[in-house]
């Protein structure tokens, strides 16, 4: 089977920039199965690792007192950015129903 392609940093830029000098793209290895974003937030700042795992524990920054996040993902550059993607998602998915409305307010 192919191996999985992962965005790698370590820190990496934030916001995301996977232009950056920072970020390059890391063919992980047949063991490595999974792309991790890790994110350790302080009151003050956020520091984010990318790259490939061969075994991850999804958890939130609630779980832990220093406010550590781990997202794991299966798929080629799935652990681009969530938070940026699903955004995305929701802009693309109101547009028409945004523009359906501006359409119905015109002509009533």
């Amino acid at each position: 089977s192919a191996q999985l392609l992962c965005w790698q940093c370590d820190p990496c830029p934030d916001p995301f920039d996977n232009s950056s000098s920072l970020v390059s793209l890391a063919t992980c290895t047949s063991s490595q199965t999974i792309c991790v974003k890790n994110t350790i937030s302080t009151p003050s700042s956020a520091r984010v690792a990318k790259g490939c795992v061969s075994s991850c524990t999804p958890s939130s920054p609630n779980s832990f007192g220093s406010g550590a996040s781990v997202a794991c993902c299966n798929t080629n550059y799935c652990n681009l950015s969530t938070k940026k993607e699903l955004s995305l998602t929701i802009c693309i998915l109101f547009m028409p129903l945004y523009w359906l409305i501006s359409y119905l307010r015109q002509y009533t």
